[in-house]
């Protein structure tokens, strides 16, 4: 049975957005990195969660803010796909699903949704959603979404990646090369089309209030915004 890791990226690159992360939500009741890492916990079909940091600077702010349950694994270097490769080299898994630590509505069901669409195709390297248009999910400013990739592909790519080229794009070099990954689009709902100018993931101070606001208007039981994606089908 191949396992699957989730990796809570937490790789900030400066105390501002790290202070960001370890801040307080109200709303939930714990910091929003602590909130992104306890949606992938939720998984059913994660094996693992780790929250993978890379600063010295910032390490104090991630462990503050982490949950004491989910491990922060830090990895120097500014090279993004460089780190995961290392990761890989620290925590078994066969496969990898990349979580962006400031994007509190990244959705749990879609991460399984994901790993469930991306086993059941041969010999896959890299999967991820893309909204009716075409348009990666991942692309957008509404932050709900996660990619996957093989740890075998991942190795690849960081053996043959062009310095500095897609290497603060963990998986640009995956995702753009179909002749040499074999890459697949889930496709969300319709529905989804409709939020491409949401944006929900926190880089800001506006982001922040327009997100705590957001969440005190959801229900406690609905705060994933899972109206939108009823159906999911392959590309």
């Amino acid at each position: 049975m191949k396992t699957t890791l989730g990796v809570v990226q937490a790789c900030y690159s400066s105390e501002r957005f790290a202070q960001l992360a370890s801040r307080w939500m109200p709303e939930v009741g714990m910091s929003l990195l602590e909130w992104v890492a306890r949606r992938a916990t939720d998984c059913q079909q994660l094996d693992r969660v780790v929250i993978l940091s890379c600063s010295a600077d910032v390490m104090p702010f991630v462990h503050e803010a982490a949950p004491h349950d989910v491990p922060v694994i830090a990895v120097d270097g500014d090279d993004a796909l460089a780190r995961m490769s290392q990761l890989l080299g620290q925590c078994q898994a066969d496969n990898i699903v990349r979580i962006r630590g400031d994007n509190p509505f990244v959705d749990p069901q879609l991460i399984d949704q994901l790993i469930i669409a991306a086993n059941e195709v041969d010999d896959l390297d890299y999967a991820t959603f893309c909204v009716p248009d075409g348009t990666l999910a991942l692309e957008l400013p509404v932050g709900i979404c996660s990619e996957w990739a093989t740890k075998k592909a991942i190795l690849r790519a960081n053996q043959s990646a062009k310095r500095p080229a897609h290497s603060e794009d963990i998986f640009g070099s995956i995702r753009s090369r179909t002749d040499k990954y074999n890459c697949l689009n889930v496709e969300l709902s319709d529905y989804f089309a409709d939020a491409k100018n949401m944006r929900l993931s926190v880089d800001t101070e506006d982001d922040w209030e327009a997100v705590s606001t957001l969440l005190e208007q959801l229900d406690e039981d609905r705060r994933d915004i899972r109206t939108y994606h009823d159906e999911v089908k392959i590309r």
